[in-house]
């Protein structure tokens, strides 16, 4: 995840160095984050597309992405999202997070579930990239 979306839980009694996700190694790609030296969390302070372009190549299992606009438009200009997972619950803000933030890309996709859980709220799953895939 970015540091904006890291220090969004700030505000729901996380602390610096905490982990949101206990159960998952957690990176936080942030030039500018300043976490204390005993953190449950890994902060990448380097360019972030190669960073996950280099462990897309040395890790076998799947990365999650949470949140984060900016750097979702980053990864999605690079060509580094996979799979595309929305879950949407109506909520109006009048505002908020674009997806991709302010990247202006458009990622080629074609829906590979759909689950409905009723009263607006539903999760989709996309394949992104060339669905011969």
């Amino acid at each position: 995840m970015g540091r904006a979306t890291y220090e969004f839980g700030y505000s729901f009694g996380m602390t610096p160095g905490n982990n949101p996700y206990p159960h998952m190694r957690t990176l936080v790609l942030s030039k500018t984050l300043s976490l204390p030296l005993n953190s449950e969390v890994e902060q990448i302070a380097t360019d972030a597309v190669e960073y996950v372009r280099e462990l897309k190549n040395e890790i076998d299992t799947a990365i999650y992405l949470c949140g984060g606009g900016a750097l979702a438009g980053s990864l999605a200009r690079a060509g580094l999202i996979d799979i595309l997972i929305l879950k949407r619950i109506p909520i109006i803000l009048g505002g908020g997070t674009r997806l991709f933030g302010d990247a202006g890309v458009s990622l080629p996709h074609t829906q590979t579930d759909f689950v409905d859980y009723g009263e607006g709220m539903f999760l989709q799953t996309f394949h992104c990239g060339d669905p011969r895939e």
